[in-house]
């Protein structure tokens, strides 16, 4: 990459560090597991439909209704990524616009997109975990609150007898998200906040984020004033939401069995395809046995 292609910043420990216009691999990584997921729940309910427990026509409406919400949530994951990198993008003509107008009245056109974007970025977060707890209700087959942070608050407590591999990770792995929480819903429902851009004499360019916290929720009212990096905010929440949804992903494929067989959809020129194979077959490329058809 060419020296143009960097933003210097400063990261949380105080070190100014070079951050490039990202690029990642983390999406195909997530996809992949998403794909697993989407066969072993078809596997669960194809199971349901076989032994009875449920009628083909509450068969055709889950099986519908579990692919929308994977294919929802990969949607959201690839539109995360997208606003990462216009975040990175937009950065650079704020730059320019206060280079080129230094000692002038400088336009703020583009530093409102800036915050609109980072506002963009945490409520995309917040739908893929309102998401996830759909998911949740399906794995953990428990009648759980329906919205993620009220099953977070649930979990916590001990309410809901599941795997404790996910519940180690909801006590002990969750502090960004409640970082997340609290910016969003000030955003939302109170003050949009305000922003301050400079240029340190070491050549660093700083993109702060300021609220006054105005929640009243138990979990928000320790803090009474926001104060953000951009930047650092966007490196780090990318970072720990794939943290977060890679380790919950095989938290839902470990409930299958490593023996389990997973139904995978093919699509064909005549019609749907369901294949059953195992999880270690999926992976080494195999076909498995087509099992049910669909114009």
């Amino acid at each position: 990459m060419t020296s143009e292609e960097y933003i210097k910043i400063t990261n949380k420990d105080g070190q100014i560090k070079l951050l490039p216009v990202p690029k990642s691999d983390e999406i195909s990584k997530v996809k992949y597991l998403l794909r697993s997921i989407d066969a072993f729940m078809l596997s669960i309910i194809h199971k349901k439909h076989r032994d009875g427990l449920i009628s083909k026509e509450d068969y055709t409406k889950i099986l519908h209704h579990n692919f929308c919400y994977i294919d929802s949530i990969f949607t959201r994951i690839r539109i995360f990524s997208l606003l990462r990198e216009d975040i990175y993008y937009i950065v650079r003509d704020v730059i320019k616009d206060n280079e080129e107008n230094e000692g002038f009245m400088i336009p703020n056109s583009n530093s409102l997109r800036l915050v609109s974007l980072y506002k963009e970025y945490l409520d995309n977060i917040y739908n893929i975990m309102e998401n996830i707890s759909r998911f949740n209700l399906f794995f953990f087959n428990k009648n759980m609150a329906h919205s993620f942070s009220d099953q977070c608050k649930k979990i916590i407590d001990g309410k809901y007898d599941i795997p404790p591999e996910y519940i180690k990770i909801i006590e002990n792995e969750m502090d960004w998200y409640r970082d997340v929480h609290l910016i969003r819903s000030n955003m939302n429902h109170f003050l949009i906040g305000d922003y301050e851009i400079k240029k340190t004499d070491n050549g660093e360019w700083i993109f702060k984020y300021e609220n006054v916290n105005l929640s009243s929720r138990m979990s928000h009212t320790e803090i009474s004033y926001i104060e953000r990096n951009i930047l650092n905010d966007v490196e780090e929440f990318y970072m720990f939401l794939f943290q977060f949804l890679k380790k919950i992903f095989l938290v839902y494929l470990k409930q299958t069995g490593p023996k389990s067989k997973g139904h995978f959809l093919k699509y064909t020129e005549d019609g749907i395809c369901i294949h059953e194979l195992s999880f270690y077959e999926y992976i080494s490329g195999e076909k498995g046995e087509i099992i049910e058809k669909f114009d």
